[in-house]
């Protein structure tokens, strides 16, 4: 298991919420994150996008 730091995975959460992927949602004091629509369509997009190269032999 790879060891990261909060810094990093604070910024990570930072730029996903900035782009519009996450949603952060604050409960009862502490921040949760929730993926958005955009985040779905996105990851649905990667998902089709990944199979189709590994349909011709491709990796990405």
């Amino acid at each position: 298991m790879s060891k990261i730091s909060q810094s990093r995975i604070l910024t990570i959460l930072k730029t996903l919420v900035s782009q519009g992927l996450l949603e952060k949602v604050d409960n009862q004091g502490s921040n949760k994150y929730k993926i958005s629509e955009p985040g779905r369509e996105f990851l649905q997009a990667y998902y089709t996008f990944t199979n189709f190269a590994d349909d011709f032999g491709l990796s990405i």
